[in-house]
């Protein structure tokens, strides 16, 4: 039987899988680099274990060192050898064996040695105390510090120009411009208003009797006309006709009664419609003949004729489409642009320009069709600034009204634009435009917090008084700490611990 061992398996596992199985014959396979390796002893202990429960032990490996060690198994083993995983699991493999005893060694270390444990404590009560010491002034202690100060209103408005890629000027009162670009697509449809008559025309046969005495030719398109109707039926030869010369009835009699020459052709009506549709042995005249020469009659019933009247596109369907589509558009493109727009940019309303780049009609002009449908592309253009731009030229522009010792505050702060729109005295279109700002805001005393941090960090609370006391502006100061620890109130030395609040009266 052959038993596999794991590479970290000491001599105690490999033994206990050895008594673990009923074969008296075992193969043993190490794999490469296997921990029984380290010392060539251990291989003839398992084979000496083994042999004690009645078993026989042949190892195999791919390992080199572990090929040298079991041909050199022949080699005798020291009768008190017991190899470390044994000594220390005795109870695995039931089996109690003596170590070897070794020669005690008493060594005489210096004095400063003996005390050796107690510096080491020393000094790690050193750094504790060290580490409590700079969390207590550094880390843990907090302060906030509330500074009451009087703040003034102020309302200034200023007129700018916005110019299409300036440069932002506050001398001359110009903000930069851009040029904010969409394309809105939209569709509308609206109902054709134009009238068109549509139908068929009658068509049908027609004699022709000739009652002179020469031959008569009549040309295909020839009209027949049918006079019985109000207004007049005018129907169209289908083809050319050659109609005979009348004839007696009795040859050589000049009594004798004439009979027409007579000749059968199709005809169609001239326009559409159920009128055209005449009865049978219905007398027409054909043009440019008296009824004494020529005379035509329907030979059968005129049928086929129809008309309706049908929607058709006309040209003013298609100007009123566009208009009322590109109005449609204009009104609502702000919103399409504004949502091309970059953050804190601002669109200047009516400065925006609409183009139509293309439309694309549903039907064409004469087009039978009750409703027309326009799709349109329209370019959107306008003026735009940044407000960022326009908040820091409002600044400089206004700056000589902050009273000394005072800012602006960047709280409480509302900026209104009116676009003075295009007359006479001011301008507005996609390239520049004038602008009203008014700027309403406070004013309040100008204290450097970072400075003033900076001064408070570690001063006592005598200390710290003073300098707030004495901080130009403010009406009155609070100090509150965390942890409070009554006789312990100092600033924090860190400035990150110390928070300031700048409240306005």
């Amino acid at each position: 039987m052959r038993i596999t061992l794991q590479i970290h398996d000491n001599v105690v596992v490999a033994i206990e899988k050895i008594k673990g199985v009923s074969d008296s014959a075992i193969e043993l396979e190490l794999p490469q680099g296997s921990l029984l390796f380290e010392n060539g002893l251990n291989l003839k202990l398992l084979r000496k274990e083994a042999e004690k429960v009645g078993k026989s032990v042949v190892f195999v490996t791919i390992d080199d060192l572990g090929k040298s060690l079991i041909q050199a198994l022949d080699a005798p083993l020291p009768r008190d050898f017991v190899p470390k995983e044994v000594a220390l699991s005795t109870a695995t493999v039931k089996q109690k064996r003596k170590l070897p005893s070794f020669p005690k060694i008493s060594l005489k270390l210096p004095a400063l040695a003996a005390n050796y444990k107690a510096i080491v404590l020393a000094m790690i009560g050193v750094g504790i105390a060290a580490g409590l010491f700079y969390l207590t002034l550094w880390k843990v202690p907090k302060a906030r510090v509330e500074i009451l100060v009087n703040s003034q209103p102020l309302t200034k408005s200023v007129e700018l120009k916005a110019v299409k890629d300036a440069s932002t000027n506050a001398e001359k009162r110009i903000i930069k411009g851009m040029i904010a670009q969409t394309v809105v697509t939209e569709k509308l449809s609206l109902a054709a208003t134009g009238q068109k008559l549509v139908g068929d025309k009658a068509a049908g046969k027609i004699k022709i009797f000739n009652k002179t005495d020469a031959e008569i030719k009549l040309k295909e398109g020839g009209e027949v006309t049918y006079k019985e109707h109000s207004p007049d039926l005018v129907y169209k030869l289908t083809g050319d006709v050659t109609i005979a010369a009348r004839t007696e009835q009795t040859p050589g009699d000049p009594s004798s009664p004439l009979i027409p020459g007579e000749t059968t052709v199709g005809v169609t009506a001239a326009d559409i419609g159920d009128d055209y549709n005449i009865a049978d042995d219905k007398t027409l005249e054909v043009s440019d003949y008296k009824q004494s020469e020529l005379v035509a009659q329907t030979d059968g019933k005129m049928a086929g004729g129809s008309s309706e009247t049908v929607s058709v596109v006309t040209q003013e369907d298609k100007t009123n489409l566009s208009s009322k589509l590109l109005e449609q558009i204009t009104q609502g493109s702000q919103k399409s642009l504004d949502a091309k727009l970059g953050n804190g940019q601002k669109r200047i309303a009516g400065s925006e320009i609409h183009s139509v780049v293309s439309e694309e009609y549903s039907a064409d002009v004469g087009d039978e069709i009750e409703v027309i449908e326009l799709t349109q592309e329209v370019g959107v253009t306008a003026l735009t600034y940044f407000a960022d731009d326009l908040n820091k030229l409002v600044d400089e522009l206004v700056k000589g009204f902050v009273p000394d010792g005072f800012v602006l505050s960047s709280e409480q702060r509302e900026v209104g634009v009116e676009v003075l729109g295009n007359t006479d005295s001011s301008t507005l279109s996609a390239a520049e435009a004038d602008l009203q700002v008014t700027l309403k805001t406070l004013v309040v005393p100008s204290i450097n917090e970072a400075d003033l941090k900076k001064e408070l960090a570690g001063k006592g609370m005598p200390e710290a008084q003073r300098i707030l006391g004495s901080t130009r502006n403010a009406k009155s100061y609070e100090i509150k700490f965390s942890p409070n620890i009554p006789f312990f109130q100092r600033m924090p030395q860190s400035v990150e611990n110390i928070e300031l609040v700048i409240k306005k009266n």
